[in-house]
Order: structure tokens, then sequence, then C-alpha cells
């Protein structure tokens, strides 16, 4: 498969490029409004008037500039004081109340100084709908589809499609089912051929008329990532949305096209693409802000059926996250239609990411933590995963690993940025791995400076309530010249020999990877069994890798 600004090669170096796409940010109006006849819950309850209305009684209020009461059919004049015949209203939010009105999440009656609630369109209004994965819908788990699990635990065979479809969205085997969530699929890497994923047998949709929506929270941020696609006609091509990192791209017209929206780790993120044969219109809704993008493109009339959730071939990777919703139609709805689904499925409830009652793991590291140049799920940091969970079934992962990067700095860097913000002193558990240094030896950096700034991150994450373990660096047989291979290779034994003596006095633990037979020995790059390119470790040597940090992991669990 072509990818656009890729030279036709698929692989996880894809990330840093930016196809030349328009995109507009809309901020969505949050609930509430200073001219609402009701407090800052508003008459229609927690939630005002829904995503986007302003916030007022079923009757109409007068309401004050700081969102005081007013009766239900108050007529108080717009001062500080709230309407007259609701200044004791103030933290009931006014005739409705607190615990929700007329105007909630489903539609309603808003103020009469408000703005009418806005419409949700759930997808079993639309017509010609083809597919719908709801996270809340009851699921199987056995093989002959008798047994349905409770709404939020379990492994899932099967969803039946809701109204007005029939047919099932099913996982190929027992190793390869997501997990439950409130409201969601759970979606991980694992270690099969295959990932996590659910497949739709029924639906059909046409590449050049139809909408395809997800409604999902990312877990990860620097590597690949899954899908939603189907396959077009016979072709090995699909029709479809992936994610790669943080990037969102498209599969159309049997090639890929990345757009400009990244999501960010943790957030709700929620896209709506609608294809018709000039081009591609992209919606976006990520914790409430809103984007659009559009393509133009002439685009073939064909049609994509058999749609996977999860995995992503191409990629070779899955979905790592929690996914809300799935919506395939076999048209090109309309703006009042795309704007009415886009209020629903964000509306939707979804888990949140990393919640403080499970233990963290965090990774900071290079592409080799990031597990470049193989598939996902044998990456050392996503198959540790799953034995970790043999014995510590809550345990997280946050891979903050990030292609080409170094030992991060304690301000303005992945650290601060993408690891910091995760950490909970209620969390039972916070575990950082620090997994980089290669790039800064080869670069040539002073190895007593990359000592301080390694020792001193360690030690800042240390203070901040974090479990550490220190890791020695791999060699590598890339050097451009004699000379740099030879500074390359005493730099690293001086660098690995001061962590071994030193680590325990920075650190809670150490994975001393330079220490494994065939993988830390300067030649070992040579040995294709255990290098792809004598920098990144094969699907073999990342074998050997991950029982070193599972068990310097697992003595801090």
């Amino acid at each position: 498969m072509n990818m656009s600004r890729t030279n036709g090669k698929m692989s996880k170096r894809w990330l840093g490029l930016v196809p030349c796409a328009s995109i507009i940010f809309v901020l969505a109006v949050s609930c509430g409004s200073s001219d609402g006849g009701a407090g800052s819950d508003g008459g229609a309850g927690h939630g005002g008037a829904g995503l986007g209305g302003n916030s007022g009684a079923a009757a109409g209020g007068g309401g004050g500039t700081d969102h005081s009461a007013g009766a239900a059919a108050g007529t108080a004049e717009p001062d500080t004081s709230g309407g007259s015949a609701g200044a004791d209203a103030r933290e009931n939010g006014g005739a409705a109340g607190s615990e929700g009105g007329a105007a909630g999440i489903d539609g309603g009656a808003a103020g009469s100084a408000g703005s009418p609630a806005p419409i949700l369109l759930s997808p079993k209004t639309f017509s010609e709908l083809a597919f719908w994965m709801d996270g809340k819908a009851q699921s199987f788990s056995d093989l002959d589809e008798n047994y349905p699990i409770p709404p939020d635990s379990g492994r899932v065979r099967s969803i039946p499609e809701a109204p007005p479809l029939t047919g099932h969205w099913t996982a190929p085997s027992g190793a390869e089912r997501p997990v439950r969530a409130a409201g969601a699929l759970f979606m991980k890497p694992i270690e099969t051929a295959s990932g996590y994923n659910l497949l739709n047998a029924s639906g059909t949709i046409h590449t050049d008329g139809s909408t395809l929506a997800i409604s999902f929270r990312p877990l990860i941020g620097g590597a690949a990532q899954g899908a939603i696609t189907g396959p077009i006609g016979t072709s090995s091509q699909s029709l479809g949305i992936f994610f790669a990192g943080t990037s969102i791209g498209l599969y159309f017209n049997h090639t890929g096209v990345f757009l400009k929206r990244h999501v960010p780790r943790g957030a709700h993120v929620t896209i709506i693409t609608r294809f018709t044969p000039t081009g591609v219109d992209i919606q976006y809704d990520v914790d409430g802000f809103r984007a659009s993008e559009s393509i133009a493109a002439a685009i073939d009339h064909e049609t994509a059926a058999r749609f996977n959730l999860g995995f992503d071939s191409n990629f070779k990777a899955s979905i790592y996250g929690f996914v809300s919703q799935v919506v395939g139609v076999d048209r090109a709805v309309s703006d009042e239609e795309e704007t009415g689904l886009m209020n629903w499925l964000t509306a939707q409830p979804i888990p949140e990411a990393f919640p403080v009652s499970q233990p963290l793991v965090a990774i900071l590291g290079d592409s080799i933590a990031n597990g470049d140049q193989v598939a996902q799920w044998q990456s050392w940091a996503f198959s540790m995963l799953p034995d970790l969970l043999n014995t510590n079934p809550d345990v997280q992962l946050l891979n903050a690993a990030t292609n080409g990067s170094g030992v991060p700095k304690v301000k303005n860097s992945d650290y601060s940025d993408n690891v910091l913000p995760w950490y909970s002193a209620q969390r039972t558990k916070n575990i950082l791995i620090v997994a980089s240094g290669t790039n800064d030896l080869a670069g040539g950096i002073n190895v007593q400076d990359l000592l301080d700034r390694y020792y001193g991150l360690l030690d800042s994450a240390r203070a901040t309530g974090w479990k550490t373990v220190a890791c020695t660096v791999l060699p590598r047989s890339d050097g451009a010249t004699t000379m740099a291979q030879a500074r390359f290779d005493a730099d690293r034994t001086t660098f690995n020999a001061d962590i071994v003596a030193h680590w325990a006095e920075h650190a809670d633990a150490l994975a001393d990877v330079a220490a494994i037979k065939n993988m830390g020995a300067f030649h070992d790059p040579d040995n294709v069994t255990y290098y792809v390119d004598k920098i990144h470790p094969t699907a073999a040597g990342h074998a050997l890798l991950m029982p070193v940090y599972r068990t310097a992991v697992a003595s801090l669990l």
C-alpha cells in the first residue's frame, strides 16, 4: 500500500510527516451561560441544556451575571444579586435543580434567555446505517455466544448489533478478545499476530458515499496504533481511519493519507469522516474542542465490508485505549446530521485514562523502547504488559518513548510534558523506567554531563514519588567512522559502569540489559538474529530484553 508522503513505505518513521490540509478549531460552548435563567448547574441540571446550549429553567428566568438562579418564571433584573425570586436557589441551579431537568443531554426545553438544546442523533435514527458498535451494548463471552457477560467486565467474544441492525461484532479467538470496560471496550496490544480486534461480517458501505465515525480514548503516544478499516472489494486495500502514534490518517482510493490533526494521549477523541465522490470531510471533537479538515480528491466508486476494529495489518498494531462507539452509514450524512451525531457520540460514557485507583508503569526512552522495526506486540514494553497482568491484573502501561530521543531533562521535556502529568500521590504505585542514552552517546555528548542529566532526572522523579528503574545502554555498530565507533564504545562502557555502580543511590531497581548474552557485547549488533540494523533489536532481541525489564518492574509492584 502506498502512503502519502512515505515513499511507499509503511513504518513507524511516518510519525513526523504532516500533510497539507487545512484545519479549523472551534471551541464547543460549555454548559451554562451568564444570560441563562438558571445557576451554574442550570435549570436543566448538570450539563444545562446539553453540550452547547445556555442553561435555563424550563419556563425561563432572568438570572444574574454570576449565574445565580432565577425562579421558574422569574423576571429578575440582570444584576449580581440574581433573580428576584431565586436568590435562595443559587446552589440548587433553579427550578430543575442540580439533579437534572428537562434540558439534559437527551434534549428538551431551554430557558427563554438561552439557546435551544443541541440536537443529539443516535446512530439508530440514521437511514442506511450499515454497522454500529455500541460500547454499552450487552456482549457475549463464550464461543457459542450463549452467555452474556456483565456490562463492565470480562473478555468480549461478540457484541450483537443494536436495532435496526442484525448480526454481531466478533473476536476471532480467546487470546484476541478485548476486555470490557464501563461503556467501552479496552483494546491493547498482545502477543498474537492479529492483536485484539472485533470483526463485523455484515455491514457494507461505498467508498464514495459513506460516513465512518469512531469515539475513543487513546492511551498511546509515540508508537504504532490500530484502526477501523474494511477491505475494498476483493483487494488487500481498505477504507477507514487509522492511527499511528498521535497521528491520524485515512485509507481510501487504495492508499493512505495522513491528516493534520493529532490525538493527544488520554483525550476523548471523536472523529466523523464523510466520503464523497469529490473528497472527504473530517470533523473532530477532542475533549470538547471541535475542529474540521477536508481533502479534495476524486474517490472511486467501490464497496468496503468486513470492518475490523482494533487491529491494523499495515502497522501490525492494535489500538491501545478505550473504544466507545464505531458507526458506519452507507451515505454521506448531512451537516445537520453530522452535528447531531457528534453531539450524541461525545455524550456517551467512556472510562478515564490511567485512573489513580490502578498502578502505573511509565516508560521514557528512545526508538528501542518504542519498539521501532518490530510489530507492536513484539516490543519489550508491550510484551511485558500481558506478563505483568498475569500477576497484577490492574497494572497500566504508559509508553512515552519517542524515536530519536535522548535522556530527558527534568523540565520542558518528554518527562515533564508526557509522563509527569499522570503521576498521582493517590496511586498505590507510580513506576518510571528511564531507558535512554544511546542517541546521546552516539551524538558525542560528554559522558559526565549525560550521567548528571540521567541521575538528575531519576532524583527528581523519586523526590516527586516515583519508584524508578535505571537502565544500562545497549551497543550499536552503525558508526560512520572507526573513530566515531570507538568513541561510542568507550563512552558506553563508562556510562554503563557508572550506572551499575551507583544506580541504588538514584533509583529503586536496575534493568541491566547490557549484561544480556547476545545483546550487550560490542559486536552483538552485527548478529541479524537479534538486531535488525545494528541498532534496533529484532523480535527475538526484544524477547531477550523483556524479562530483564519485567523483573525490575515486578520487584516494585
